[in-house]
């Protein structure tokens, strides 16, 4: 006789093994839209069924300050501010930015697109480029800007990655975005990726965990596991 359960298919001659009782919660960030990329990878490679898993998502600033509180124990980031001490960063990959732009817009054609050339069209009257307000593809944009010695006027800010990506598809401005968060929609040829420089601009992504509170032994393990990094504080 063979039944068909939740957890698979089971025998009269072995029966279907118990769930594994969750004892522990690893509560963990990532930032929109890459961060949570690299976080569901670094899950994906190390399950525990004894382990609830809570994952928060929202921009680079607002994880950290979660991270700040003890709301969340980890976090992947887009960003590093170097003069905030409270909390300890590893490096553990990058992403390519490209200028974004929707179906029909007149750089469609191009594949590559220099700094120089960014900096005119960014600057550019007819252009309406997209900001972001907060996180890490804001302070993305910050650098681009003072590294190319120009300034936007802020006349189209959207808090969130996603919100910028819907505002490009309908066509209302171009930006800059990671690859990875376009990546669907430059498939579909909704929009058109541009690299920026011959070699690509890549921007780096951190796990991040507050340096004042010990991490959880799970916490620890699934760092240790995921990224190859051993934590200094662990409880």
């Amino acid at each position: 006789m063979v039944a068909q359960s939740a957890y698979g298919t089971a025998t009269s001659e072995a029966p279907a093994q118990e769930p594994a009782t969750i004892t522990k919660e690893l509560r963990l960030g990532g930032s929109t839209i890459t961060g949570v990329r690299f976080l569901l990878e670094g899950i994906k490679n190390t399950p525990n069924p004894s382990v609830s898993l809570y994952v928060e998502t929202g921009n680079s600033a607002t994880l950290l300050d979660k991270l700040r509180r003890g709301a969340i124990e980890a976090a992947i980031v887009g960003t590093m501010p170097h003069e905030d001490e409270a909390f300890q960063f590893w490096e553990i990959g990058k992403e390519e930015e490209v200028l974004a732009v929707p179906r029909g817009h007149r750089l469609c054609g191009k594949k590559v697109v220099s700094l120089e050339e960014v900096g005119r069209i960014m600057t550019d009257p007819e252009e309406v480029f997209i900001q972001t307000r907060k996180g890490g593809t804001q302070v993305a944009h910050e650098r681009l800007l003072n590294e190319l010695d120009v300034s936007v006027c802020g006349r189209f800010v959207i808090t969130s990655v996603e919100g910028v990506k819907q505002a490009v598809l309908a066509g209302l401005g171009i930006s800059i975005l990671p690859r990875a968060a376009v990546a669907s929609e430059i498939e579909a040829n909704r929009i058109t990726g541009i690299r920026i420089g011959d070699e690509g601009r890549f921007r780096t992504f951190y796990l991040a965990v507050n340096k004042g509170i010990p991490l959880s032994e799970y916490a620890a393990e699934f760092i240790r596991k995921s990224f190859g990094l051993i934590p200094e504080r662990v409880n």
